[in-house]
């Protein structure tokens, strides 16, 4: 394995992790996944799941909808799935969520609800 890409990881899981709140903290570190409050109330789940992010919206106490948002990019071998670590996935979403929810929903592809 690629100790750049590794310490890549390692030192963006360190940035997300300091702008956490303690209870999102504890969350991420227990359940791989944190929640937030959008800056139009709206309640969010972030889950890093095999080197990327899934975001979901609660929309009720039992319903979640599902957000595919991509970060592609070229590099010199061709396309990359995941370019950016994790870690700074995850603090993207969370930081576009928290200032300009309502930007974030027009850009975001829903991929439904689910229970």
């Amino acid at each position: 394995m690629n100790t750049d890409w590794l310490e890549g990881h390692k030192r963006a899981r360190t940035l997300l992790e300091s702008f956490l709140s303690p209870e999102q903290l504890a969350a991420l570190r227990m359940n791989g996944e944190f929640g937030l409050t959008g800056s139009c109330g709206g309640l969010y789940r972030i889950r890093i799941v095999d080197g990327y992010c899934l975001v979901s919206r609660l929309l009720d106490r039992d319903v979640r909808e599902g957000f595919c948002v991509h970060l592609w990019a070229d590099d010199q071998f061709g396309p990359s799935r995941y370019p950016w670590p994790a870690g700074d996935q995850a603090l993207g979403y969370a930081l576009a969520i928290a200032t300009d929810e309502r930007g974030f929903l027009s850009t975001a592809n829903s991929e439904g609800r689910y229970y």
